[in-house]
Formats: structure tokens, sequence, C-alpha cells
């Protein structure tokens, strides 16, 4: 095995700021999926899942 940083070295200090969410442009989109979309069409509104930590694209 290769040696690796201790994980409490590759952690964020603090959580990132993510805005809103959904964000603009996914509301956007839903707007627009909903014109073409059947009512019979049936998406969860909302999300059990959680995420406990994220990283990427700011």
């Amino acid at each position: 095995m290769t040696d690796s940083p201790a994980i409490e070295d590759i952690q964020f200090a603090t959580e990132p700021d993510v805005g809103e969410i959904p964000g603009p442009k996914s509301r956007k989109l839903l707007e627009e999926q909903r014109t073409y979309d059947s009512s019979a069409v049936a998406y969860p509104t909302t999300s059990r899942s959680r995420w406990t930590r994220g990283s990427g694209r700011r």
C-alpha cells in the first residue's frame, strides 16, 4: 500500500456555500420540462437524500 494523507488533511475547514437548491438554471429547466411533460409523469418534488459532504465546482 502507498502512504496516503490523513483524512483531516484533505477535508474542507468549512463547508462551501452552495447557494439555493435547486439553483436558477435547474428551476428554469424544471419549468420548461413542465411544458412538455404530461401530468401523468410523476417525479418526486422533494428528496429525502442528504449528503454529509460534497466538493466540486463553485
